[in-house]
This record gives C-alpha cells, sequence and structure tokens, in this order.
C-alpha cells in the first residue's frame, strides 16, 4: 500500500486473503449505530471492543488506514492494476478542469 509501484489489485487480493478467515475489527460506525437499548446497557463500549478478536484489536488501525488507501487511489487506478503516479493524477486533475470550461 505504501509502495507507489502496487498493483492495486494483488494488494486488495492480499489484504481479503489475510481477513478471510479472521474477525473483522469494529468500526466506529458500529458503535454509534447500536440501539438505544444496546447502549443503556452496562459497559456496551467496552464490552463491543472488548468481544474483538487478538487480530481485530492489534490491527484495526491498519485495517482502517487500508480501507481509506483503497478508497483513495480507486479513482485513479489503471487497467493493468498499477496506480496513476501523482504527476498523473495532476494530469488528469488538469485536463478534467479544462473540458468543465
Amino acid at each position: 500500500m505504501e509502495d507507489p509501484s502496487v498493483n492495486y489489485y494483488e494488494a486488495v487480493l492480499a489484504f481479503d486473503t489475510y481477513w478471510e478467515n479472521r474477525e473483522i475489527p469494529k468500526g466506529e460506525h458500529e458503535l454509534f449505530s447500536a440501539t438505544n437499548e444496546e447502549k443503556e446497557k452496562e459497559d456496551f463500549i467496552s464490552n463491543k471492543k472488548g468481544s474483538q478478536s487478538l487480530d481485530a484489536r492489534l490491527y484495526v488501525f491498519e485495517y482502517k488506514k487500508f480501507k481509506h488507501w483503497q478508497q483513495q487511489v480507486l479513482p485513479f487506478v489503471k487497467e493493468d492494476g498499477h496506480i496513476m503516479s501523482k504527476e498523473e493524477q495532476l494530469v488528469l486533475w488538469n485536463q478534467q478542469r479544462k473540458d468543465r470550461k
């Protein structure tokens, strides 16, 4: 993910393969979307977070970081899976800006 020459599809496949048989870390949206009854239970948040597996707790930041990266670079993925360089992205942006005028 941090390698500029990474193939997007290979990185996503490796990520999905790693998390295939593991518990996905719970995000804040899952905690905040809980019902009022669930929120009223004593130690609701600590119980939710404590119920996660060790992998989910250890890698929650990396999981979220990868998902964010995945969304951010998707518009700049070439057909072969390589990601446009910053220079290519700038050229594309300038072209799109010109086309809007």
